[in-house]
């Protein structure tokens, strides 16, 4: 006779099946979701790059010309808020070259040179990297041409100039001439079109890279100068400080030299008081300042451009 199985052994194994079939089941679960989350980070990561690499190969045709009329770079600041904070959403708009045609045609007689303006745009599917583009550069280089999205999920943009000393979040070549660099910082989501891309904020990617570029200098503006009325200069004369007396008894005996640094005389170009004696044992005469003049540190002669040496002493 076969024995058949109690009700503790029964429980036991349904308790046991239970267990490895949740334990299966909650780990299906964890791979699913970090399979998930893989995708949505690497979308992210290849979005944000590719809108770099876009971005970067833009400014890099930028053209560079003495003719302020061929080229143009300008950098827009602004923000929005967000969940997250503040984002950039920043506009650029530069001249550039472009080895290949934006528009398929046969001919138009346009040349390669183009108007490109970039800036981050939201509309019901999602934010996306828009580039406008315009053939040949003329007057309205703000409007015109055709506009397009580039890349979807993008949901920050920021340009940075480099003057040579600092970074500066807005920039106008047409008054600093080009930058000596652009610096891109390029922000971007991998959550499908339509979905909150600020739900997990560490499904956000942020990169940034720097474009050198050949430094135009602005054009030159000649200031006019300032009429001075005669007689009024802005400073007087400065006196050297009193030297050492000559020699008492012998009038051929060395005096010392003028010591020290001389004082401010008063404005308008008033005569600043005597030096002391030079190294041949004359006393310095006054030295007299025009209009910002100095004078003397040695014996009274003033070292200004435009003052006039002072006059020989007594032995």
């Amino acid at each position: 006779m076969r024995r058949a199985f109690t009700l503790a052994e029964l429980v036991v194994a349904g308790l046991v099946a239970a267990i490895v079939v949740g334990a299966v089941g909650t780990s299906l679960a964890q791979l699913a979701r970090t399979r998930t989350v893989a995708r949505v980070r690497l979308d992210s990561h290849l979005r944000t790059s590719m809108a770099l690499d876009r971005v970067r190969r833009e400014i890099q045709g930028a053209i560079r010309s003495d003719d302020l009329f061929d080229s143009r770079l300008l950098i827009l600041d602004d923000t929005v808020p967000a969940p997250v904070g503040d984002l950039d959403r920043d506009e650029l708009l530069v001249f550039n070259t472009k080895v290949r045609p934006v528009r398929e045609r046969t001919y138009s007689g346009d040349g390669q040179e183009w108007e490109t303006h970039l800036r981050v745009e939201e509309d019901d599917i999602g934010s996306a990297l828009w580039m406008r583009t315009d053939a040949v550069p003329d007057d309205v280089d703000r409007g015109g041409g055709r506009a397009e999205p580039l890349m979807s999920g993008i949901i920050a943009l920021k340009f940075e100039a480099y003057d040579g000393d600092m970074w500066r979040d807005e920039w106008d070549s047409d008054i600093d001439g080009m930058p000596w660099a652009v610096r891109v910082t390029v922000s971007g989501s991998g959550v499908p079109d339509g979905e909150d891309p600020f739900e997990d904020p560490r499904d956000l990617l942020s990169l940034s890279t720097v474009v050198p570029l050949d430094r135009i200098v602005p054009p030159y503006v000649p200031v006019e100068p300032s009429a001075t009325p005669s007689g009024a200069g802005a400073d007087g004369g400065l006196a050297g400080g009193g030297g050492a007396p000559g020699g008492t008894g012998d009038p051929s005996a060395a005096g010392g030299g003028g010591a020290g640094a001389g004082t401010l005389g008063p404005p308008g170009g008033a005569p600043g008081t005597a030096g002391g004696a030079d190294a041949s044992g004359f006393t310095g005469g006054r030295g007299f300042g025009s209009g910002g003049g100095r004078g003397s540190d040695m014996g009274g002669r003033p070292t200004g451009a435009t003052g006039m040496r002072g006059g020989g002493g007594r032995p």
